[in-house]
Order: C-alpha cells, then structure tokens, then sequence
C-alpha cells in the first residue's frame, strides 16, 4: 500500500510539472500612424504600445500601417509576425497583424482573405463597404503540448452595415473550412455591439456548415474584468462601448478575460481603443 501511495505521489508530481500554462492573449487595435493625432502621433505611443504587448503570447493587431509593422517587428524581437496590406496583398493600406511567441508556438500555415463577395481577390470591398477589410489567419501549434488552433484576427468595415454582417458570415464559413475542426480564436475590431446583427452572425445565426462561435467574455471562467467598453477616442472611456471582442469555438477553456488601459509615460491612452486579454487553454 505504503509503495503504491508514493507511486501515485511521483506520478502527480510529474504530471504537475509538466503543466501546460494556459496561452496569453490580446486583441489591440493600436491606431494607424495619422499625423492628424497630434500628442497621440504613434511615434508617442509605440514605446506604451510595445511594453504592452511584450507580455503576451499571442496577439492580434488592427490598423497596422507599414511603418508600424516593421517598427513592431524590430522591437518584439521574440516573436514571429504575418499580416498583408488590405489595399494590394502586400505592404499596401493596413494590416491586421498576427504576432505569436516563436518559443512557444509553431506556424505550419497561414492566409489572408478579404471580407467580400469574393475573398481571395486582392483588395476588394465587400458589400457597402467603405474600404477594402481583411481577415489573417494561421494555424499555430505550441511546441510543449503538440496542441494546434485555428486563429484568426479582422477589422470589420466602420460603416458599411450589410458588409458588417456578412463578413461575420464569411468569417464563420472559413473558420470551419479551413480550421478543420481545431480550436478556434477568432479576434479583432468588429466595429458592433453585443446583440448587433454582426455579433449575432457569428455567435447564434444559422450560417452553413459551420457552428457558431462564442463571446470569451461569456465563456470565461471568472467574471470579466476592466472597463465596459473598448473605445475612448483618446479623450475618455466611452461606457457601453464594447466593440473589440475575442471568439472561440471548439475544445478551448476560457480561463479569464480582461479589458486594459495602457498608457503612456504622460498619461495618455496608448491608443483610440482599449485592448481585451484573455487566457485561454487549448484542450
């Protein structure tokens, strides 16, 4: 009895230091780089930006420029990077940028498709859309647990209503094609509320051969913490104004999410949006 008790002890010894820490996540929608900005010109905000985001593991970025991005890419010198301009396929108009930790995750594929009647024409506008939008996605693996995931970062249009809702649409066709059954993370701006008919489309709408997804904030484990909102316009925290969000879908456990203010050394928001965390364990 006596040895079987410390066969079990070893055993759960083992397994516990063998613990898979859950992944750090963060969507940030961190503000083009507009001259127009005046005290919150990017160039006064990337050193806040880039503390920031050096503490998570994976990240998902709206309004990427050129400039920004190789900046980004030259600073987070632990990560690996992908995003392609909306405007030409390349550098061209904003990115919606994927950065991971190259210790702890694995890319083995990764695409662009544009949120419109047809996704892989570059550069398209779907629907009533003001401008060309896109989605990045890739297929990551974390190097001590062999676990995979299908993760994907947008930027809805800011005023086309129907191209809001159909590329929830679309999102929700492609994640089940080409995540192929893995856990799914699908982040970024959506540009809608809770309860609006974007959100609606990809979390309870009848879209074929897909199964919806679900708001983080109401899979998370302990209570969401921070702000109700996720838009200050660089002047105050708009309440009620949640418009960036974190989805998931398949075998994931959502541990925590969290909506955070960073700021610069003088106290200024570090960019127009909040950014909204999550941890989150792959099954």
């Amino acid at each position: 009895m006596l040895r079987l008790l410390l066969l079990q002890i070893v055993f759960l010894s083992a397994a516990s230091s063998f613990a898979v820490e859950p992944l750090k996540i963060v969507t940030y929608n961190i503000r083009c780089m507009n001259r127009s900005d005046g005290e919150d010109y990017w160039p006064k905000r990337i050193e806040a930006v880039t503390n920031f985001l050096d503490d998570y593991d994976l990240i998902g970025l709206q309004e990427v420029t050129k400039p920004q991005f190789d900046q980004l890419r030259k600073r987070l010198t632990d990560f690996d990077s992908y995003g392609l301009g909306r405007s030409d396929g390349k550098s061209g108009g904003e990115h919606a940028a994927i950065f991971f930790r190259r210790d702890l995750l694995e890319m083995s594929s990764q695409g662009t498709f544009w949120l419109s009647e047809t996704p892989d024409q570059v550069g398209t506008k779907g629907w009533d859309a003001d401008l060309p939008r896109t989605c990045t996605w890739m297929v990551l693996k974390r190097r001590d647990s062999e676990a995979q995931v299908w993760v994907a970062n947008t930027h809805f249009d800011h005023r086309g209503v129907q191209a809001r809702t159909e590329s929830a649409k679309l999102i929700r066709r492609m994640a089940h094609q080409l995540g192929e059954g893995l856990p799914t993370i699908v982040m970024g701006d959506f540009n809608c509320l809770p309860g609006s008919d974007p959100y609606q489309a990809l979390t309870t709408l009848e879209v074929t051969d897909s199964n919806p997804l679900t708001d983080a904030r109401k899979a998370s484990e302990q209570e969401p913490i921070g702000p109700g909102s996720t838009w200050n316009g660089f002047s105050q925290i708009i309440p009620d104004r949640i418009i960036d969000h974190l989805f998931v879908e398949g075998p994931v456990t959502v541990r925590t999410v969290e909506v955070l203010d960073p700021r610069t050394q003088s106290g200024r928001f570090a960019s127009d949006h909040l950014p909204v965390t999550a941890s989150i364990e792959l099954k």
